[in-house]
């Protein structure tokens, strides 16, 4: 955390390509959400231009941040589910979720819900809601466009392949269950396992991918690493508890998966 703090409390320029370095091995709950801002360009690495920045995505927020009833309503129903989770953010949450669909030809997925509850589960840390909501709205913008239709499925095509030649076992006892890709792997992919993954192993994971410019370059690994660490649990489920267990995934080391997501992902280039 002193390191982070160092370079966080630079009072000139704050050298974000050094925070994406640290970053890729984990970053302190305590100013998580400070370098998250800086790694999705939210904040301004030039210091004096910082607050003429936060003005500016305040102004665009407001200009986009008009209610949906119907998106409201479907937002709603999926954040219900997980009121636990996100119940003292839910009105931020459909306020970012609305702002967006207003503003882009989307319609709404319940992977939207999950990845604006996870940003607002950190970024709303110490911040007036004026200021964390407009920051939060921008980084799930981000996320979202990074997201877009066409570069979610050349991941799940990217997936399959590897899927089917680096775990052969596993791919074919999926198959003797009939169990679709529809049944969960497109859930995976477009909220990069937001809402699969306990909450501390998405924040450890999505560490790792803020800190590239690409976020969401390693996640098709990430996704073939999970099912490499949880391989004999799954061989023996039915298509029933496969559905189930694949759309509430237990605690994992996220360190030891984003290493093996790495070194599937330097395996892949040979074979793709």
């Amino acid at each position: 955390a002193n390191d982070f703090g160092r370079l966080l409390q630079d009072e000139v320029f704050v050298d974000v390509g050094r925070l994406r370095e640290m970053s890729k091995q984990g970053i302190p709950s305590e100013v998580r959400a400070e370098v998250w801002r800086y790694l999705l360009g939210v904040s301004h690495a030039e210091q004096f231009q910082d607050a003429a920045q936060l003005q500016k995505l305040q102004e665009d927020y407001r200009s986009r941040n008009t209610y949906n009833a119907d998106y409201g309503k479907q937002a709603k129903r999926e954040i219900d589910r997980y009121l636990e989770r996100y119940a003292a953010r839910q009105g931020s949450m459909i306020d970012m979720i609305c702002g967006y669909l207003n503003s882009h030809d989307e319609v709404l997925s319940p992977h939207m819900v999950h990845v604006a509850g996870t940003l607002t589960l950190v970024l709303s840390a110490n911040r007036s809601r004026e200021v964390w909501e407009a920051e939060a709205y921008h980084c799930f913008s981000t996320v979202l466009n990074q997201r877009k239709h066409g570069d979610v499925k050349l991941q799940m095509s990217t997936f399959l392949s590897l899927f089917a030649v680096l775990q052969q076992d596993l791919h074919q006892h999926f198959e003797e269950e009939g169990l679709e890709v529809s049944d969960w792997l497109t859930s995976w992919m477009q909220g990069l396992l937001s809402r699969e993954l306990p909450v501390k192993c998405v924040l450890r994971l999505w560490d790792s991918y803020f800190a590239n410019p690409d976020i969401c370059g390693l996640h098709p690994y990430v996704c073939l690493a999970i099912l490499d660490e949880l391989k004999e649990d799954l061989e023996e489920m039915d298509h029933h508890d496969l559905r189930i267990f694949l759309s509430a995934l237990p605690a994992l080391n996220m360190n030891q998966i984003i290493v093996n997501a790495l070194n599937i992902q330097q395996v892949a280039q040979h074979l793709l």
